[in-house]
C-alpha cells in the first residue's frame, strides 16, 4: 500500500538528487522581477528577507562584509496554496515538470552514467506513487500533526496535479485496493472501510487527486476556500509557485513528547563545546524553511526563527563553527590526502573548500538564513571530476553487483547439490531429479535448474522439464532473465547471460555425467565452476550451452571483458583474476583432478 511518508522523502531524495548531480549548464535567461512588486510580509508580520531576495532586491552582507549568495529573481506572483486549510502547520511544495525541463537537467540526461541514475530515481519514486512523476505540474504535501505515538497515523493531504488530464486508476488501486466509488458535488470518494487505517482518495477532477487522512481532514482540503494563513503567507513569500522545491514549517507541528525525546538523545551524545547549546535551542524553534531552485544556477536557502533574537545569535555561532570545523578537515585532506583517497576525489576537496567559504549565514532579527549558491561556471569546473567519481562509483558498484551475482549462483550450486546429491550436471538417477538429457545432451541449461534456489520457483514451475530449451512452449520464458544472471555491466545483453561453466577436458560440467563434491578430487577451493566471460561470448541463458575453451588459448576464449573477471570456485567462493596468466594455469584451473597445485598469491602478483 502506497506510503505518504516514504512518498515524500522519496521526492524529496530525487529533488535533492537532481541537484546534487547537475554538472555546468546554461538555462534559458531570467526574466526581470516585476517593477514596483509589493513587498511580502511573514507570519510574524516582519518583512521576508527572502522575498526582497524574490523581488530582485540588493542582497544583505555578512559580518565581515563578505556579499552573501545571490537568490535568482523570480516572478513574485504567487497566490496562495489553492489547497490550504487553518491546521495545517507544514508544506511541502515540488514542481517535479518544471525540474525535469529545466535545461540543467536535460543536459544532464545527455550524460550516459547520469542519466542511468537519474533514470532509476525516476522509476523508483514513479513505482512508490503509481503515477509518471513527469507528468505532475505540482506536488504538495500539507501536514496538520505527526503522530506522537508509534500506534498514531499523520494527518497529512498529499496533492498531485497533473498538467493535463490524468489517469489516476493505478493509484488508486494501489491505495484503496478496489471498491467503488462515492459521488460527490461532481467528485470521486474512494473510501477504505477501516478510515482509521488507511487513507483516503478523492478525484478532485481529471488533473488532481488528493490522497489523505483522516476523512475529516481530506473533506475539509477539497471542500473549504484556501485560507491565509501563516504557513500560506510563508509559502507567498517565499515565492513558492515560482520555485522548483519548497519546504516550510512551524515548531507546533512537532509533538512535545517528540522534542523531550530529541532533547533527552542529544543530551546523552557527548558534543562538542561550540555545539552544546543545540540542546536547548530545539525548543526555541519557531518555523523553519528551504527552498531550492536551479535557474539557471542552483540556489538553495534555508530559513530558521526562533523564540528570540539571542537564540538566533546562538544558532548563527553554531553555523559557522561547523563550517570552520568542515573546513579544517577537508583542509587536512587537501594537504595530505589518505593513499587510499580515489584521483578524481582529490580536485573535489579543493573545490569543496571553496564552496564552503561561501557559505555565510545572516541574521535578521530572530531569523537566520543560510543561502547557497552554485554558479554554471562553478558547477562547470566541477563536472569532470564529478563525472569521473560517478563512473569510478559506478564502475565498483557494478563490479559488486556481479560478484554477488556469482556469490548467489554459488550457494544455490550448494544447495542444490544438498538437495540431489549431485551438481546440476548429468542426469537425475531417478524420476525425483530434475534434469533431462536426450542424445546424451541435456535439454535445458544448470542455470534453469537453479531457479527453486534463487527465489524463483515460480518462474521453474512454468518450465516443461522433457522438453529443450526452445521449444514452443519453454522458448516463451526466455525473456524472463531472473536478475541474478543479468550481468551489472553489460546489461543490455536482453535474454543473455555472461555466467557460463567451463567446458573441456576434467571440467565440471564437462562430461555431462553426474558430479558431486566427492568428484573434485583437485579440491573445491582449487577449481572454477562457473566464470564472467565477455558480452560478445554470453549465451541463453535457458541454452544448455556454455564455454567451450580453446585449449591452446583459454584466455581468448574468454571474449571482451577486460584485464580482469570473476571468477566462482567449486567451493562457493568468488575471486577476481587476471585474465592474463599462463594458458597451462587457466586449463589446471578448469580441471578438478589433474592434480595440478594452484599458487594463487602468483596469480595476483
Amino acid at each position: 500500500m502506497i506510503s505518504l511518508r516514504k512518498t515524500c522523502s522519496t521526492l524529496i531524495c530525487i529533488t535533492l538528487g537532481l541537484l546534487l548531480l547537475a554538472p555546468g549548464c546554461g538555462s534559458k535567461k531570467e526574466e526581470p522581477a516585476k517593477p514596483g512588486a509589493a513587498e511580502n510580509t511573514g507570519s510574524n508580520g516582519e518583512s521576508s528577507s527572502n522575498a526582497k531576495n524574490n523581488q530582485g532586491t540588493e542582497n544583505s552582507t555578512t559580518a565581515d562584509n563578505t556579499p552573501a549568495v545571490k537568490p535568482p529573481a523570480t516572478a513574485g506572483d504567487s497566490s496562495p496554496h489553492p489547497y490550504m486549510i487553518e491546521d495545517f502547520e507544514a508544506a511541502l511544495v515540488v514542481h517535479p515538470q518544471k525540474i525535469l525541463a529545466s535545461d540543467m537537467i536535460q543536459n544532464l540526461m545527455k550524460l550516459p552514467p547520469v542519466k542511468e541514475l537519474l533514470d532509476g530515481m525516476l522509476e523508483e519514486v514513479n513505482h512508490e506513487i503509481e503515477i509518471d512523476v513527469r507528468t505532475l505540474e505540482r506536488f504538495s504535501v500539507l501536514v496538520k500533526a505527526l503522530p506522537s505515538g508509534p500506534r498514531e497515523a499523520p494527518h497529512v493531504a498529499m496533492i498531485l496535479e497533473g498538467a493535463q488530464d490524468m489517469d489516476f486508476s493505478e493509484l488508486i488501486d494501489e491505495v484503496v485496493r478496489g471498491g467503488e466509488p462515492q459521488q460527490q458535488d461532481g467528485m470521486q470518494w474512494y473510501i477504505p472501510e477501516d478510515v482509521s487505517r488507511s487513507p483516503v482518495v478523492c478525484v478532485v477532477n481529471k488533473k488532481t487527486v488528493v490522497i489523505g487522512a483522516p476523512l475529516d481532514l481530506v473533506k475539509q482540503v477539497v471542500t473549504k476556500p484556501a485560507v491565509k494563513n501563516s504557513l500560506n503567507d510563508q509559502l507567498v513569500a517565499l515565492d513558492y509557485a515560482n520555485q522548483h522545491f519548497v519546504a516550510v514549517g512551524n515548531s507546533s507541528i512537532l509533538p512535545a513528547e517528540l522534542v523531550a525525546e530529541m532533547q533527552r538523545e542529544l543530551a546523552r551524545e557527548e558534543l562538542p563545546p561550540a555545539f552544546s547549546p543545540i540542546t536547548d535551542m530545539i525548543a526555541q524553534v519557531k518555523s523553519a524553511s528551504a527552498v531550492v531552485n536551479i535557474s539557471p544556477d542552483i540556489f538553495v536557502s534555508l530559513g530558521v526563527s526562533s523564540s528570540s533574537e539571542e537564540n538566533t545569535t546562538k544558532m548563527v555561532t553554531m553555523v559557522n563553527d561547523s563550517l570552520t570545523l568542515a573546513k579544517s578537515t577537508l583542509g587536512i585532506f587537501a594537504l595530505a590526502p589518505p593513499k587510499d583517497l580515489p584521483a578524481e576525489i582529490r580536485p573535489l576537496i579543493k573545490e569543496a573548500l571553496k564552496f564552503l567559504a561561501s557559505i555565510k549565514p545572516t541574521q535578521t532579527g530572530d531569523r537566520m538564513d543560510v543561502a547557497i549558491g552554485l554558479s554554471a561556471s562553478q558547477l562547470e569546473s566541477l563536472q569532470k571530476p564529478f563525472m569521473e567519481s560517478i563512473t569510478s562509483a559506478r564502475t565498483a558498484a557494478r563490479k559488486m553487483a556481479s560478484l554477488n551475482n556469482l556469490k548467489q549462483i554459488g550457494l544455490a550450486m550448494h544447495n542444490f547439490h544438498e538437495t540431489y546429491r549431485q551438481l546440476p550436471v548429468g542426469e537425475s538417477e531417478s524420476e525425483q531429479g530434475p534434469i533431462v538429457y536426450k542424445d546424451g545432451k541435456p535439454l535445458l541449461s544448470w542455470r534453469v535448474h537453479l531457479l527453486p534456489f534463487i527465489e524463483q520457483d515460480v518462474l521453474y514451475r512454468q518450465f516443461k522439464l522433457d522438453e529443450p530449451w526452445d521449444s514452443p512452449h519453454n522458448i516463451k520464458l526466455l525473456d524472463q532473465i531472473p536478475f541474478s544472471y543479468v550481468d551489472p555491466n553489460q546489461p543490455d545483453l536482453g535474454n543473455k547471460t555472461t555466467y557460463v561453466a567451463p567446458i573441456g577436458p576434467g571440467s565440471i560440467f564437462g562430461s555431462n555425467k553426474r558430479i558431486g563434491f566427492r568428484n573434485v578430487l583437485d579440491g573445491t577451493a582449487n577449481t572454477i565452476m562457473v566464470i564472467q566471460v565477455g558480452g560478445d561470448k554470453a549465451v541463453p541463458w535457458t541454452k544448455p550451452e556454455d564455454l567451450k575453451y580453446d585449449l591452446k588459448n583459454p584466455a581468448g576464449s574468454l571474449g571482451n571483458i577486460g584485464e580482469n573477471l570473476s571468477a566462482l570456485f567449486t567451493d562457493g567462493s568468488v575471486q577476481t583474476l587476471p585474465v592474463n596468466i599462463k594458458p597451462a594455469t587457466w586449463l589446471n584451473l578448469f580441471n578438478m583432478k589433474d592434480g595440478v597445485s594452484i599458487d594463487f598469491d602468483e596469480l595476483r602478483r
